[in-house]
C-alpha cells in the first residue's frame, strides 16, 4: 500500500495577488514580498507535491487551505 505525506499551505489575498502566509500552520515572516501562490504551487509541482483540494476557512476576509500530498519516499 502506498503511503502518502501532506503540507497544509494558507493563503490570503493580498490586494490583487493570493500570497501564502502559512506552511503546515507556521507563518511566513514576510509573507507579502514572497512569491504568490501560482509561483508557490509550481514550486510544490516540481517537488513532486500534487493539489488535493482548497477549502475557504476565512468568515470576513478571503482565506484558503491548500492540501498537497505526495508519496513517501
Amino acid at each position: 500500500m502506498e503511503k502518502w505525506e501532506y503540507l497544509f499551505v494558507t493563503a490570503n489575498l493580498d490586494g490583487v495577488h493570493w500570497k501564502v502566509w502559512a506552511v503546515d500552520g507556521s507563518p511566513i515572516s514576510n509573507w507579502r514580498q514572497d512569491k504568490n501562490l501560482a509561483q508557490y504551487a509550481n514550486q510544490l509541482g516540481a517537488e513532486g507535491w500534487e493539489l488535493v483540494t482548497a477549502i475557504n476557512t476565512g468568515d470576513d476576509e478571503p482565506d484558503f487551505r491548500l492540501i498537497f500530498k505526495r508519496p513517501k519516499p
